[in-house]
């Protein structure tokens, strides 16, 4: 992809995942904030999610980050409380974010209704970043990377991305840091 450097040509950070249970994963690789919603989306997990895009948000200041959720096909759909929660933690993150990407993983009638509550969020948290929901990761990544490389002329790559969550979606892994 044009602008974004290849593994080979810099060095990769490790992915550090910030909290993991049999509900959620979330996790920070460079400039992506990622989570992983399995089973129930909780309204402490939505929470954790907060206080982690705050702390990468200032960190990372005055430079934005890429934000990932990927609902898995065993994923439940969110209560009216807990998607108000999300929009609310969307709308705070704006002046943050560089891009915003949902990955509904499945199809019939549940993705679609997952994909229709992807979308009532975004309305509800009025965006002012650009946002889309995919049917994968794989089809989500490149319009991540694409929007990190353009603001800040490098991004790693998707293969290394898809790397990474790939690594990290293995079952028998735990802990809140992971080495490689």
């Amino acid at each position: 992809m044009a602008g974004a450097k290849t593994a080979a040509a810099r060095q990769a950070a490790e992915p550090q995942v910030l909290v993991r249970d049999g509900d959620h994963l979330i996790f920070v690789y460079e400039r992506f904030l990622a989570t992983i919603w399995q089973v129930e989306t909780r309204p402490d997990a939505v929470q954790q999610l907060v206080r982690f895009a705050a702390e990468l948000a200032a960190r990372l200041r005055p430079s934005r980050y890429c934000l990932l959720t990927v609902v898995e096909q065993s994923a439940v759909l969110p209560t009216a409380a807990v998607r108000a929660d999300l929009a609310n933690m969307l709308r705070d993150s704006t002046p943050h974010l560089i891009r915003f990407a949902t990955a509904i993983e499945g199809s019939g009638f549940r993705a679609a209704a997952v994909r229709g509550v992807a979308t009532s969020i975004a309305i509800l948290s009025r965006q002012e970043f650009p946002h889309r929901v995919f049917a994968s990761t794989d089809a989500a990544l490149p319009w991540l990377v694409e929007g990190l490389a353009r603001e800040l002329g490098a991004a790693p790559g998707v293969e290394e991305l898809a790397s990474v969550l790939d690594y990290l979606r293995r079952p028998a892994l735990s802990g809140t840091q992971l080495r490689r």
